[in-house]
């Protein structure tokens, strides 16, 4: 039956592989690297040794297309069966004829995926996923069996997968593990694409969509935040004295709450403050903290308005 299976990892899929120890791995790289191809591959030969349920979860269905795709790629097209669409599934069965399924589901529609249960799951594209799909969703899934998780994706930011790819790297987590590899990393990326690329593209899109780079600022709208701070030692009087207004806006579940102080009349950002994961109570006294520090006018963001949150503050 390993006939069946043609997928061959080049040096650094085979990195990724030997961790398969660990319960969470997360793996950031460039575009073409062949992650989805990937964990395609392992995904099928964990199922031949441990038949069940899998899942392959992307942000849309037709990124999860690309799963199918791949799952094709790695495989004798006689021993894959594709069976139904959005969800589709993809079946096989090992040398004792035992049913293994990888179910293909969209993170758009998270509510769809609640019912589910798998001994492992992939994510693809975390970075442009919903946290909260992962929380309240996609964890639930392989809480019974003790089941794994791969997250793969070109970075965003530095959002959620970037907290996941930290821990990877954090010691005190043996469950985890990280991985970060350049599309070059591959044997099968043109060195000519990537100096053309290098060459002609933005340097930060560069940095994040072939180095596989965790960009502050995201290689958006929004470049060099962090540059435009002044030193407390460069602030001067006038700076603090002058009317400052304060833009915050407020976490409601994972995400991070945010606070920017900026001097009114010159656009001088003077101070930027970001926190999660704290009780309401606490975070009300560090905003209020951090407002009565500049003295300034806060405003918040109306998105929070009608929360609970949102109202105690303006109240």
């Amino acid at each position: 039956m390993a006939l069946a299976v043609t997928y061959t990892a080049h040096w650094a899929q085979e990195k990724i592989h030997d961790a398969r120890d660990k319960r969470f791995r997360v793996v950031c790289t460039g575009r073409r690297f062949g992650k989805t191809l990937c964990l395609a591959g392992e995904l099928i030969e964990c199922a031949l040794q441990v038949p069940g349920d899998y899942g392959w979860v992307a942000p849309t269905y037709n990124v999860a297309e690309r799963g199918r795709e791949a799952f094709m790629a790695a495989a004798a097209p006689w021993f894959l069966r594709f069976v139904g669409r959005t969800p589709s599934r993809v079946e096989f069965r090992n040398e004792d004829g035992e049913l293994c399924r990888v179910w293909f589901l969209s993170a758009d529609n998270p509510e769809n995926i609640r019912g589910y249960g798998f001994k492992g799951i992939v994510v693809d594209e975390a970075a442009v996923i919903p946290p909260d799909v992962w929380n309240y969703i996609l964890r639930p899934t392989i809480a019974q069996t003790e089941g794994w998780a791969v997250f793969i994706s070109t970075p965003k930011g530095r959002n959620w997968f970037y907290d996941l790819f930290m821990r990877g790297l954090d010691p005190d987590e043996p469950h985890y593990r990280s991985f970060k590899f350049p599309s070059n990393a591959s044997p099968f990326f043109p060195a000519s694409e990537w100096d053309d690329a290098k060459r002609t593209l933005p340097a930060d899109v560069f940095k994040q969509e072939y180095e596989a780079e965790f960009l502050e600022d995201s290689a958006g709208v929004f470049r060099g935040v962090s540059s435009c701070l002044f030193p407390e030692k460069a602030i001067t009087r006038d700076d603090r004295a002058g009317p400052v207004v304060i833009g915050c806006d407020i976490a409601k579940h994972t995400d991070f709450t945010v606070l920017i102080a900026m001097n009114l009349k010159t656009g001088r950002c003077l101070e930027i403050e970001r926190f999660n994961q704290l009780n309401w109570p606490v975070q009300k006294d560090r905003i209020l903290s951090f407002s009565r520090k500049w003295q300034g006018r806060v405003i918040l963001d109306a998105t929070g308005a009608g929360d609970p949150i949102y109202d105690d503050l303006v109240r």
